[in-house]
């Protein structure tokens, strides 16, 4: 009889505990679709709400407000097609009001971001649902799906010295511009190039034979390829004669005239 009672007592105190922990049935995460972001480059932050099957009763008044980092941009807000919410965005700060939803539902909703500042990283605080019933609660992204965005910038080429060199290539050419950490490439009119890091900013390249005429140097780094502009075109053209040459060529004329005019002289004295 002893146990019966001492075990009906365990009972009513385990479901006295369980009962707020059933009550308290919604979950958030939140994920990046990507860990890094080029700037004017998309990437997505995807908040995923979710309620228990097992829910005793209906929710009510969830709602959180989330407001995006300085730096960064949201262009777009796009819950999924079956979302019991209000979604706004205004500006950098995205509102979901009104969540209410007997038993389970699956809500998630999809920020677009764009970069718009320099090279660092932003530690995306993790957003916080708060709901009414039954005794108000709250729920934050679950550890580890908030982590910190990386801003790469694309390279930036801001001159080439020497900015020409002769149609075999071979030239060395030191590039400088920004962005330049752990560039992977260098083409000159679309020619891979032999090249060497000299630092974040500075580049030392060999021009690989090309076509006569202004061809695109492009960088390729860890943010992308680089953007063409004067500053990175490389002119391809024929060798100007030094002076030693120019020396040449003249004597070489002059010796040339000579030549015909004493076999003219030469004709007419036969």
């Amino acid at each position: 009889m002893s146990r019966i009672v001492l075990g009906a007592v365990l009972a009513s105190a385990f479901f006295a505990c369980a009962a707020p922990v059933m009550a308290q049935n919604v979950t958030m995460s939140g994920s990046y679709a990507s860990p890094g972001v080029n700037p004017g480059g998309a990437t997505q932050l995807k908040f995923g709400i979710y309620t228990s099957e097992v829910a005793p009763g209906p929710m009510s008044g969830g709602a959180f407000t989330y407001t995006v980092p300085a730096g960064l941009t949201a262009t777009a807000v796009t819950p999924s097609s079956y979302c019991p919410a209000s979604v706004d965005l205004t500006g950098n700060v995205l509102t979901v009001s009104g969540m209410s939803q007997p038993v389970s539902f699956i809500c998630e909703i999809v920020l677009d971001l764009t970069a718009d500042s320099t090279l660092t990283t932003y530690p995306l605080a993790p957003a916080v649902l708060t709901y009414n019933w039954p005794v108000g609660g709250s729920f934050q992204m679950v550890g580890g799906q908030h982590p910190t965005l990386t801003v790469t910038h694309a390279p930036v080429i801001a001159s080439l010295s020497p900015p020409s060199g002769p149609l075999e290539g071979g030239q060395s050419v030191v590039i400088t511009g920004t962005n330049f950490n752990g560039a992977t490439a260098v083409t000159f009119g679309g020619v891979p190039a032999w090249f060497t890091v000299d630092s974040p900013t500075q580049i030392t390249a060999i021009a690989p034979p090309g076509a006569k005429g202004p061809q695109p140097v492009s960088v390729s780094a860890l943010g992308g390829p680089s953007l063409s502009s004067p500053s990175s075109n490389f002119i391809y053209a024929e060798p100007v004669p030094t002076l030693t040459e120019w020396a040449m060529i003249a004597l070489t004329t002059l010796l040339a005239g000579c030549g015909a005019l004493f076999i003219q002289r030469r004709r007419r004295a036969a």
